[in-house]
C-alpha cells in the first residue's frame, strides 16, 4: 500500500515545476511586449523555462523509477499467493 502511494506521489511531483512553467512563460512574453521594464519579462521567460527543464527532468526520473520499481511491486502480490496457496 505505501509503495502505490509513493510511486502516484513520485509522478505527481513534476507536475508542481510544469504549472510554474506554464504560468511563468506566458505571462513573461506578454511583459516582455511592453517597452517599459523588459527585464521583468525576460527574468519570467528564464525561470518559466528553467522550471519547465526541471519538469521535464523530473518526468523522465519518476518514469524509469516507476519502469524499474512496477515490475517487483506487481510480481510481489503472484508470489504471496502462490506461497500462501501451498501452505
Amino acid at each position: 500500500m505505501a509503495g502505490r502511494f509513493l510511486s502516484v506521489r513520485a509522478l505527481l511531483v513534476p507536475g508542481v515545476p510544469a504549472a510554474l512553467a506554464v504560468v511563468a512563460l506566458p505571462l513573461g512574453v506578454v511583459l516582455s511586449c511592453f517597452d517599459g521594464r523588459p527585464y521583468v519579462g525576460g527574468g519570467l521567460i528564464t525561470a518559466g523555462l528553467i522550471a519547465g527543464a526541471a519538469a521535464v527532468g523530473a518526468a523522465v526520473g519518476d518514469v524509469a523509477w516507476c519502469l524499474l520499481v512496477g515490475d517487483r511491486e506487481l510480481s510481489r502480490p503472484q508470489e504471496e499467493s502462490v506461497e500462501s496457496g501451498s501452505g
